[in-house]
Protein backbone atom coordinates (compact mmCIF):
# COMPACT_ATOMS: atom_id res chain seq x y z
CA UNK A 1 0.00 0.00 0.00
CA UNK A 2 3.00 2.79 0.79
CA UNK A 3 4.48 1.79 -2.14
CA UNK A 4 1.89 2.42 -4.51
CA UNK A 5 0.57 5.75 -2.50
CA UNK A 6 4.47 7.02 -2.86
CA UNK A 7 3.88 6.42 -6.43
CA UNK A 8 1.06 8.27 -6.39
CA UNK A 9 2.28 11.20 -4.90
CA UNK A 10 5.27 11.42 -7.26
CA UNK A 11 2.36 11.20 -10.42
CA UNK A 12 0.30 13.82 -8.55
CA UNK A 13 3.47 16.06 -8.00
CA UNK A 14 5.08 15.23 -11.50
CA UNK A 15 1.92 15.92 -12.75
CA UNK A 16 1.72 19.65 -11.05
CA UNK A 17 4.72 20.41 -12.88
CA UNK A 18 3.75 19.97 -15.90
CA UNK A 19 1.11 23.21 -16.18
CA UNK A 20 4.60 25.38 -16.97
CA UNK A 21 5.79 22.80 -19.30
CA UNK A 22 2.09 22.54 -20.97
CA UNK A 23 2.32 26.28 -21.47
CA UNK A 24 5.91 26.49 -23.03
CA UNK A 25 5.04 23.65 -25.26
CA UNK A 26 1.89 24.82 -26.53
CA UNK A 27 1.91 27.31 -29.24
CA UNK A 28 -0.92 29.80 -29.54
CA UNK A 29 -1.96 28.38 -32.91
CA UNK A 30 -5.20 28.20 -34.21
CA UNK A 31 -4.09 24.37 -36.32
CA UNK A 32 -5.69 21.51 -34.46
CA UNK A 33 -3.05 19.35 -36.03
CA UNK A 34 -0.23 20.87 -34.64
CA UNK A 35 -1.85 21.21 -31.17
CA UNK A 36 -2.41 17.56 -30.90
CA UNK A 37 1.05 16.75 -31.94
CA UNK A 38 2.19 18.90 -28.91
CA UNK A 39 -0.21 17.54 -26.54
CA UNK A 40 1.39 14.20 -27.68
CA UNK A 41 4.75 15.36 -27.46
CA UNK A 42 4.28 16.85 -23.73
CA UNK A 43 2.35 12.99 -23.11
CA UNK A 44 5.36 11.13 -24.31
CA UNK A 45 7.87 13.31 -22.85
CA UNK A 46 6.22 12.99 -19.28
CA UNK A 47 6.56 9.24 -20.10
CA UNK A 48 10.05 9.41 -20.62
CA UNK A 49 10.62 11.55 -17.70
CA UNK A 50 8.68 9.18 -15.15
CA UNK A 51 10.47 6.28 -16.84
CA UNK A 52 13.89 8.12 -15.60
CA UNK A 53 11.92 9.73 -12.28
CA UNK A 54 9.89 7.43 -11.08
CA UNK A 55 10.62 4.05 -11.99
CA UNK A 56 14.36 4.83 -11.77
CA UNK A 57 15.29 3.34 -15.47
CA UNK A 58 18.05 4.54 -17.94
CA UNK A 59 16.38 6.34 -20.49
CA UNK A 60 19.68 5.89 -22.70
CA UNK A 61 18.29 2.28 -23.21
CA UNK A 62 14.70 2.96 -24.33
CA UNK A 63 14.83 2.15 -27.55
CA UNK A 64 11.18 3.45 -28.51
CA UNK A 65 7.68 4.57 -26.95
CA UNK A 66 6.07 1.20 -27.30
CA UNK A 67 8.45 0.09 -24.30
CA UNK A 68 6.52 2.75 -21.74
CA UNK A 69 3.73 1.05 -22.38
CA UNK A 70 5.29 -2.60 -21.34
CA UNK A 71 6.27 -1.05 -18.11
CA UNK A 72 5.03 -1.96 -14.56
CA UNK A 73 3.16 0.22 -13.84
CA UNK A 74 2.35 0.99 -17.79
CA UNK A 75 3.55 4.87 -18.22
CA UNK A 76 1.51 4.53 -21.46
CA UNK A 77 -2.03 3.10 -22.32
CA UNK A 78 -1.31 3.32 -26.19
CA UNK A 79 1.62 4.96 -27.99
CA UNK A 80 -0.14 7.62 -30.01
CA UNK A 81 0.29 8.40 -33.77
CA UNK A 82 0.59 11.69 -34.80
CA UNK A 83 -2.18 13.06 -37.45
CA UNK A 84 -0.35 12.01 -40.33
CA UNK A 85 -0.74 7.97 -38.77
CA UNK A 86 3.27 8.48 -38.82
CA UNK A 87 4.76 7.13 -34.92
CA UNK A 88 6.53 10.06 -32.85
CA UNK A 89 10.27 9.64 -33.08
CA UNK A 90 12.77 9.41 -30.26
CA UNK A 91 16.38 9.96 -30.33
CA UNK A 92 18.17 9.80 -26.86
CA UNK A 93 21.57 12.34 -27.14
CA UNK A 94 23.29 11.37 -23.88
CA UNK A 95 25.87 14.05 -22.71
CA UNK A 96 26.33 15.21 -19.45
CA UNK A 97 22.96 16.00 -18.99
CA UNK A 98 20.23 13.34 -19.96
CA UNK A 99 18.97 15.10 -23.44
CA UNK A 100 16.87 13.61 -25.62
CA UNK A 101 14.56 14.88 -28.81
CA UNK A 102 10.85 13.67 -29.76
CA UNK A 103 9.84 14.78 -33.08
CA UNK A 104 6.72 14.16 -35.21
CA UNK A 105 7.66 12.45 -38.50
CA UNK A 106 4.14 12.99 -40.33
CA UNK A 107 4.99 16.84 -39.54
CA UNK A 108 8.18 16.98 -41.80
CA UNK A 109 6.75 18.93 -44.61
CA UNK A 110 4.01 20.80 -43.02
CA UNK A 111 4.70 25.12 -43.78
CA UNK A 112 4.99 25.86 -40.22
CA UNK A 113 8.03 22.88 -40.59
CA UNK A 114 9.62 19.88 -38.62
CA UNK A 115 7.79 19.71 -35.28
CA UNK A 116 10.98 18.43 -33.06
CA UNK A 117 11.45 19.30 -28.97
CA UNK A 118 14.92 18.72 -27.37
CA UNK A 119 14.31 17.69 -24.00
CA UNK A 120 17.41 18.37 -21.31
CA UNK A 121 17.77 17.46 -17.80
CA UNK A 122 18.58 20.35 -15.56
CA UNK A 123 19.09 19.68 -11.89
CA UNK A 124 15.91 17.77 -11.03
CA UNK A 125 13.43 18.89 -13.80
CA UNK A 126 13.72 18.57 -17.77
CA UNK A 127 13.90 21.80 -19.69
CA UNK A 128 12.87 21.82 -23.76
CA UNK A 129 13.64 23.71 -26.28
CA UNK A 130 11.99 23.55 -29.53
CA UNK A 131 14.02 22.67 -32.36
CA UNK A 132 11.35 23.49 -35.81
CA UNK A 133 12.67 24.01 -39.10
CA UNK A 134 10.56 25.51 -41.78
CA UNK A 135 9.91 22.90 -44.34
CA UNK A 136 12.06 25.26 -47.24
CA UNK A 137 14.88 25.10 -44.73
CA UNK A 138 15.05 21.01 -44.81
CA UNK A 139 14.56 21.07 -48.48
CA UNK A 140 18.06 23.53 -48.84
CA UNK A 141 19.19 21.41 -46.02
CA UNK A 142 19.11 18.43 -47.94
Amino acid sequence: MKKYFIYALGVSLFSAGLFASMVNLIRCTSNPLIEKVELDILLLRTAVVAYDKLLNKEISQLQNFFELSQTSPALLKDVPLDPWGKPYGFKYLGGESKAFIIWSMGSLYLEEGLIMYLFKEEGNTYTQSSLTLQSDELKNHY
